[in-house]
């Protein structure tokens, strides 16, 4: 979220959860604190203005019934660093947490006021067979799935940029199905339900997975994600994006994301 004092990047940081970091324009971040208000640990921490107000959605596990289920919580205050109690946003969201490509949800506020849930959901095993679902609510709090899939064969951890009627703009992942490595892609929609093939923004090398960001100006956006693998280790780095405008559904990139640390 773009901030006063820079850009503040809730992340996912293994067993402890969610950690929160300000960083400045240099590159320079410093933790803050998130309370949770007994919630335990959460994880996919992402903020949506609803029609109540400010709310976190988030992942978290149950140990005692053996599930995950994405939750919402109220935010207690202005820049989300405390949230209320959590909320369970849709049965339909609530699976045994022994199911690992799933979850990630991306809370986006439409034009029309409603918020929808992208979700990866992973209806059966298999390489590379995560589907990206979405789930509707006219409140933020109680979720209705959507008919069919926004995105098939192993596309992941969305993120959706650009919500406005017909201009809609999605970054993205996949799960190493086009080669050994993860990447980023782009698509883009008219209504946030059907949308175009995604291009892929980068190539070999490092993994790059778990996008998110904001338009700095008129389709320039600033992206942060994960990138790593090697050992399990990742590093969170940002990036430029610069997009052009093309026909209805697709997009054209002027140039790939660069990376600093």
């Amino acid at each position: 979220e773009k901030v006063a004092g820079g850009d503040r990047v809730w992340r996912s940081d293994g067993p402890t959860g969610t950690l929160v970091s300000l960083c400045t324009e240099a590159g320079s971040c410093a933790s803050e604190t998130l309370s949770t208000s007994g919630s335990g640990p959460i994880n996919d921490f992402a903020v949506a203005q609803t029609a109540s107000g400010l709310r976190a959605y988030f992942k978290r596990v149950e140990p005692q019934s053996n599930t995950q289920a994405v939750y919402s919580a109220p935010c207690l205050t202005a820049d989300c660093l405390s949230i209320g109690a959590a909320t369970l946003t849709s049965s339909g969201m609530q699976v045994s947490k022994d199911i690992r490509a799933w979850g990630v949800p991306d809370p986006v506020r439409l034009p029309d006021g409603r918020i929808r849930i992208y979700i990866v959901e992973s209806p059966v095993e298999g390489r590379c067979t995560e589907k990206i679902a979405s789930y509707i609510s006219a409140d933020g709090i109680t979720f209705t799935k959507e008919p069919g899939w926004r995105f098939e064969g192993g596309y992941v951890d969305t993120e959706v940029l650009r919500a406005k009627d017909g201009e809609w703009l999605m970054i993205l992942a996949d799960i190493a199905c086009t080669a050994n490595n993860q990447k980023l892609f782009v698509s883009s929609s008219t209504d946030g339900l059907t949308w175009s093939q995604p291009q892929a923004l980068t190539g070999v090398g490092e993994s790059k997975l778990d996008p998110t960001g904001y338009e700095m100006s008129t389709n320039v956006f600033r992206i942060y994600y994960a990138a790593g693998g090697a050992n399990n280790s990742f590093v969170v780095k940002r990036a430029t994006l610069r997009i052009k405008s093309t026909p209805a559904g697709s997009v054209g990139v002027t140039n790939t994301p660069k990376a600093t640390t």
